[in-house]
């Protein structure tokens, strides 16, 4: 595809610095094309050029005035300036130095000329005087003394409306078999040419039309993956609200404590009680329940799977200790589900300590009560913190039921 010269309208700078309005630059690395548009760095150069010649010439004209014609005060802020001035143009023409550099490696790198890895090599050895050796200035030309901007005539160009650049790729229209790396970012339909081929003075034809053709490409692509399953998983996110506090499923529990320092029960079969909540043991992980009989039971309010366990730290004269876990439906007597017995070796006319441990796994249901009886007789249980203590983990909820769709006549 060709690029009409009467398309190229240049833009004089101050002191004769020619360039093409509608020139670009590619910049192409592996199959990722980074492109940028070079007129908005010449017109930053434009308008740092006339700054500075406007502010010599106003700084001469004040000189002149304050000092009445003696410019020999002036002199040396007015040879300043002119230093700047000649340090800028230095630094523009070794821009321009870059930009034939950066061409000159493009091209070698889409027409497949060199590997990716030699590309970086010889970027890194190049120096700019092999490179005006070796630059051919037929295809490429760009220089601060020239009028005009040459562009090789296979570039295809076109818009990136999303960065607001201007994308440029080059590829051989007679071999089309070895297509570049970036081939496959081309647009196939006629919207391209109508880019290439726009006569306007500004950019603003180029993103309605580009503009219009990147939402029909997203369109075609999303189609295109309809139906499609993905080898990989997808790397996307959802976006969560700040605010919103994080849905936490999983076991959750509940840990209890002795309410007193100890407790002493004279009949068989009493509860155990009183037990508080231990809030450091479970955190926000805490499980919802409801206290009952003076916080010796324990009702559960949500059905599932739990995980129950107690301990008893008994402070006796007795060999053979023993308390039950049970569990209570609603309107129906409690049934046991858990023994623990513990035999103390007791010294002649002495005092024991022992303590026992279980734990059981028992499917609940909601409004069921678990509490903890004495079964022997004249006990004494330390229920300090880490002596006696008791919980429940709800292992895995009941899966709430679906709801029905009402069916809309």
């Amino acid at each position: 595809m060709k690029i009409d010269k009467n398309e190229k309208q240049s833009v004089q700078l101050e002191k004769g610095f020619p360039i093409t309005h509608k020139s670009r630059i590619v910049s192409c690395l592996e199959n990722e094309c980074i492109c940028r548009t070079l007129e908005h760095d010449f017109k930053v150069n434009k308008i740092i050029f006339g700054s500075i010649f406007f502010t010599t010439h106003v700084a001469a004209l004040i000189c002149l005035i304050v000092t009445l014609g003696s410019g020999n005060v002036c002199d040396d802020k007015i040879g300043d300036l002119q230093l700047d001035l000649e340090a800028l143009r230095t630094e523009y023409d070794s821009s321009l130095r870059i930009i034939r550099y950066k061409l000159k490696f493009i091209e070698n790198v889409i027409n497949q000329k060199w590997d990716f890895e030699e590309a970086q090599n010889h970027e890194k050895q190049l120096n700019f005087e092999e490179l005006d050796r070796s630059t051919d200035k037929e295809d490429i030309h760009l220089d601060s003394q020239s009028s005009d901007f040459n562009l090789p005539e296979n570039m295809i160009d076109y818009l990136d409306v999303e960065h607001e650049t201007t994308k440029n790729i080059s590829r051989d229209p007679e071999n089309s078999t070895t297509a570049s790396p970036a081939s496959e970012l081309l647009p196939s339909d006629e919207l391209c040419s109508q880019v290439v081929s726009s006569n306007a003075e500004d950019f603003s034809e180029y993103f309605k039309l580009c503009k219009e053709w990147d939402v029909r490409s997203r369109r075609t692509k999303r189609s295109n993956m309809r139906g499609k399953q993905s080898g990989r998983k997808s790397t996307t996110r959802r976006r969560v609200h700040p605010n919103k506090k994080p849905n936490i499923r999983g076991p959750v529990a509940s840990h209890f404590k002795g309410g007193v320092p100890e407790t002493y029960i004279r009949d068989g079969g009493s509860l155990l009680a009183p037990w508080f909540p231990d809030d450091k043991a479970s955190a926000a992980f805490s499980l919802k329940y409801e206290f009952r009989e003076g916080k010796g039971t324990i009702e559960v309010t949500e059905e599932g799977l739990y995980l129950i366990y107690a301990q008893v730290y008994y402070l006796t004269t007795e060999p053979l200790n023993t308390y039950v876990i049970n569990v209570r439906e609603k309107d129906a007597p409690a049934k046991p589900i858990a023994y623990c017995s513990s035999n103390a070796v007791v010294p002649e006319g002495g005092v024991s300590e022992v303590s026992c441990y279980t734990a059981v796994i028992r499917y609940l249901n909601a409004t069921n009560q678990v509490y903890i009886t004495q079964r022997d007789r004249n006990r004494r249980m330390i229920l300090r913190d880490g002596h006696s203590f008791m919980g429940l983990i709800c292992l895995n909820s009941a899966p709430e039921p679906k709801r029905r769709r009402k069916n809309r006549d």
